[in-house]
């Protein structure tokens, strides 16, 4: 790159060198943030995983509550029909 920069007459070897360093530090803050992005993106993601279960194990806990009110309103409900 510096000899494709450096072989403009109106650019210097020292201008293209600092060119280049320029375009790697752009390039290297891009990959950190983009690095960065991706490690937020992950612990969200398995925060939303954690919550997902959690709310599961409720869910399952609700449900069996329910079946069993059910099963003993049932059975109240045939206790007296006898």
């Amino acid at each position: 790159m510096v000899a494709v920069l450096s072989s403009r007459e109106d650019i210097s070897e020292a201008q293209a060198n600092k060119i280049i360093d320029q375009i790697e530090d752009t390039r290297d803050t891009v990959l950190q943030r983009a690095e960065r992005i991706q490690q937020e993106t992950q612990k969200r993601l398995n925060a939303i995983k954690e919550q997902a279960q959690k709310q599961a194990v409720e869910t399952k806990k609700a449900v069996s509550g329910a079946a069993w009110w059910l099963f003993n309103t049932a059975f109240v409900f045939w206790r007296l029909q006898l």
